[in-house]
This record gives C-alpha cells, sequence and structure tokens, in this order.
C-alpha cells in the first residue's frame, strides 16, 4: 500500500470513529430531551457525556473485575454524594428505580459510547457479562480534584463487593425504599445517605 492510501485509510477510520461517537452520543443525548434543564431529577445538571466516559473508565483503572450492575449502582452513589456535598450531581445522569437497584435512564445507549471500554464475556456457567476496562485515552482532566476525592470514597467502599451485595446495600438506601418500581429517584432523597464508611 503506498503513502497516500495509507493517509487515507487512516483519515478514513478516524472519521468512521468520530462518526460512530456522534451518533452514540445523539442516542444518549435522545433519551434526556425531557431533562434538558437543571432539576431534582437530575442533580441540577444536565447530562456531560465526557465526565460520564471518564469517571466509567476511572472506575474500570480502579477495580479490575468491573460489571455492569455494579458499575451503575457506583454511578449513583458518586453522583448521589456530589449532590449531598455541593447541591449537584457529578453527571446529570437520571436513575430509575430497578429491580436491582438505581438504573440510569439510557444505560444502554450508554454502553454505545465509543470511549467507554466495554467487552461482553463469557462466564464460568456461561452467563453474559458485561466487562468495563480502561480507556488509554482518556482525558481525565474533566474531573475536578474533589470529584476524584468522591469517586475515591466510592471506590474504597465498593472495591471488594461482589454484584449480589451492593444490590443489598443500595437496596436499603431510603432513595431507594422511598420510592416504587420504575419511577425516577429524586436527588433530593440522597440527603438521607447512609453513613458512608469504607468497609462497613
Amino acid at each position: 500500500m503506498d503513502k497516500q492510501s495509507e493517509i487515507k485509510n487512516k483519515i478514513d477510520e478516524k472519521m468512521d470513529s468520530y462518526g460512530r461517537e456522534v451518533t452514540a452520543r445523539q442516542a444518549l443525548k435522545s433519551e434526556y430531551v425531557q431533562f434538558d434543564t437543571p432539576s431534582d431529577l437530575n442533580g441540577n445538571r444536565i447530562l456531560d457525556i465526557d465526565k460520564i466516559e471518564a469517571i466509567v473508565s476511572y472506575y474500570a483503572k480502579k477495580i479490575k473485575d468491573l460489571y455492569k450492575v455494579k458499575l451503575m449502582k457506583m454511578l449513583w452513589y458518586a453522583d448521589a454524594i456530589s449532590y449531598m456535598k455541593s447541591g449537584s450531581s457529578m453527571t446529570g445522569l437520571v436513575y430509575l428505580h430497578k429491580e436491582m437497584g438505581a438504573l440510569p435512564v439510557g444505560h444502554n445507549k450508554l454502553l454505545s459510547l465509543e470511549r467507554i471500554n466495554v467487552q461482553e464475556e463469557t462466564s464460568a456457567n456461561y452467563d453474559l457479562l458485561i466487562h468495563f476496562y480502561p480507556l488509554e485515552t482518556i482525558d481525565y482532566s474533566v474531573l475536578m480534584d474533589d470529584e476524584i476525592e468522591i469517586l475515591d470514597t466510592v471506590i474504597r467502599k465498593f472495591k471488594k463487593y461482589q454484584t449480589k451485595q451492593i444490590i443489598e446495600y443500595m437496596h436499603k438506601e431510603k432513595a431507594y425504599s422511598m420510592t416504587e418500581a420504575d419511577e425516577i429517584i429524586p436527588y433530593s432523597l440522597a440527603k438521607n445517605l447512609r453513613e458512608f464508611k469504607s468497609g462497613s
């Protein structure tokens, strides 16, 4: 292959990747059209996809076996603690009350973001696992020092938790017990967060 063709192929690859990222972002944003102003439902912050991508990669860098259900709860805890401390969430995600705890609106579209490194894997008993890995090229500068401090608190707390344990822990939160199935969990309920000590 000559140099000109090689350069053209690289440009095409970049454009293709850029196109997929734009499409994936638009798909997630479309889920949040009704949450496009700061409110109690999004933690007084509109959706911040750059921050979501950085947080997922940061969590995956610190936790080797990070799977979907655990990640979704850890996103909620980071947002809830941020709201409790500063009056706004980190990500602008809106969370629903689901059987296994808090689950963001558009969670499946979130998995399609190009800058979230996710792999489908099969466990020893042939269950399909959604495994998250860090992304080398992620820009962590979108995370403020106080936000990293919150993420580290959540990591210390839940790093060794199995999926079942984090679900059970979340089920005991008032924000969960005071909402019904499929209802949005308002951030104002985060003020009732259980005392957050690592290892307890």
